[in-house]
């Protein structure tokens, strides 16, 4: 490592705490909000599989892709060895969860949790907006569908378990759909079993991963949370959808503006991420934070319905500004994303009940989804051209990213004997052409099946002419 990276890698981690997504109170509300008003029968408690610790929905959704980066993570235990080390205790993230929740109800601003356990823990996935693609437009969509699809399968292996009453009541029909079962668990991808030196070290050495032994031994209980758990990986990605700052920013495109630039030559053409930079994250923050700030977007959606969408913190803010309105429970700009979360959900606990499902008939959550109106908002390109302007330079302009962002980008093009005005304007006159290498990723994903078959046209036509 050469001191350059060094020295970045440093600044990186003394101001990286950027979120671009509804931040965790936000998530929160939304998913308690739809199980109270849909599931209003069912316990809001969730066990995690092998710690004794229960959460909300609300909860899991605040967690699920911002604070852990798989399913298995943050429904298995933690290695015992890690629990109070590394900032990994879970009752502490709850908590941080619930201060911002508490905010959004009971203050006139929005107070983000900032306690140590909380930003060290989703520093570890969201660090200066790096590898999260699955956040932003049509990514977030398909993350949804993906881990939608998992969650109805994991609703299908709970119905087939029986409790001890329903092995009581008919115990030829629980035998049938016990066979059934493993049927299913053994078709699928998971390891038959963990190697041994897993097996007896677990507890110290690795967190433990589904297998198709650890499925079939799972009891209905449990189950039925591990559906819920995955359901919540969703509802995470789907409730991203519904801030305005997601709606079209072009995340992959960034990164590869930026890994395609012949003047960034030295440190992040060569970065180990799989996804992002300092610099790509930097730009995506700009358009993010941009993009219909504080007046908000406006947006359809599949079902014909039209209204304004609001970004990140500013869900449950007062129309115009960034004081939380109070009474959450009456502001209709989330009514549409707790009912989104709500039909989701249906589909879960619907084939928990009654066993198999039709992808043609599932997904209806989709419908909900909102796109840019175009008849009504200018393109992302004359919204940045209009921004630079009004602000009257590219110093000024850069204030819509957060200090800390800023500091890190100008640092990044300090490194790489770059102008970060002069990359900046770059970047700011080739909105277009990027948004037309989306538009075409796009059209070109939305050929395969499983994408094609599950979202609805409207929303397909907006996806593929985004500008």
């Amino acid at each position: 490592m050469n001191f350059r990276t060094f020295l970045l890698g440093f600044i990186t981690v003394i101001y990286s705490t950027p979120s671009l997504a509804f931040d965790a109170g936000e998530h929160a509300i939304l998913g308690d909000m739809a199980m109270a008003q849909y599931f209003p029968e069912y316990e809001n408690r969730i066990t995690n599989l092998e710690a004794d610790i229960d959460f909300r929905y609300g909860h899991l959704i605040a967690m699920s892709g911002d604070m852990y980066k798989s399913i298995e993570e943050m429904a298995l235990d933690e290695p015992s060895y890690l629990k109070d080390y590394y900032l990994h205790n879970r009752k502490k993230l709850k908590e941080c969860i619930d201060k911002e929740i508490r905010s959004i109800r009971e203050s006139k601003e929005y107070e983000k949790c900032s306690e140590t356990r909380m930003v060290k823990r989703k520093f570890r996935y969201l660090t200066l907006a790096h590898d999260n693609y699955s956040h932003f437009a049509w990514h977030n969509i398909k993350n949804y569908i993906n881990f939608h699809e998992k969650a109805l399968w994991f609703a299908q292996l709970a119905y087939l378990k029986c409790d001890k009453k329903q092995w009581n009541d008919n115990n030829a029909g629980c035998k049938e759909k016990s066979h059934e079962l493993k049927r299913l668990v053994n078709k699928s991808s998971y390891k038959k079993r963990l190697s041994k030196k897993y097996e007896y070290l677990d507890s110290i050495l690795a967190r433990r991963r589904l297998t198709k032994k650890y499925l079939i031994e799972l009891s209905k209980k449990k189950m039925i949370d591990l559906a819920l758990f995955a359901n919540s990986y969703a509802d995470h990605f789907l409730s991203d959808a519904f801030s305005s700052g997601h709606l079209r920013v072009p995340r992959s495109q960034i990164d590869a503006f930026v890994d395609a630039d012949a003047d960034i030559k030295q440190l992040f053409r060569k970065s180990k991420r799989e996804e992002g930079s300092v610099i790509s994250g930097a730009l995506t923050q700009y358009l993010h934070n941009l993009d219909g700030d504080l007046v908000g977007v406006q947006v359809k959606n599949s079902r014909g319905e039209e209204f304004i969408l609001r970004g990140d913190k500013q869900l449950f803010a007062v129309d115009n500004g960034i004081e939380m309105a109070g009474e959450p429970d009456k502001q209709m700009r989330a009514k549409l994303p707790i009912e989104a979360i709500g039909l989701s959900l249906k589909e879960v606990f619907d084939v928990i009940e009654n066993g198999n499902y039709n992808s043609l008939t599932t997904y209806t959550a989709l419908q909900l989804v909102p796109f840019v109106d175009f008849d009504k908002e200018k393109s992302l390109q004359e919204i940045v051209s209009g921004h630079i302007e009004k602000e009257g330079s590219v110093k000024a302009a850069l204030d819509k990213m957060s200090p800390e962002m800023k500091n890190l980008y100008r640092s990044a093009m300090l490194f790489e004997d770059l102008s970060y005005k002069k990359f900046f304007t770059r970047f700011s006159q080739s909105i277009d052409p990027i948004m037309q290498k989306f538009r075409r990723q796009i059209e070109k994903e939305m050929e395969e099946e499983r994408w094609a078959e599950r979202i609805p046209k409207a929303l397909k036509t907006a996806l593929v002419n985004i500008r």
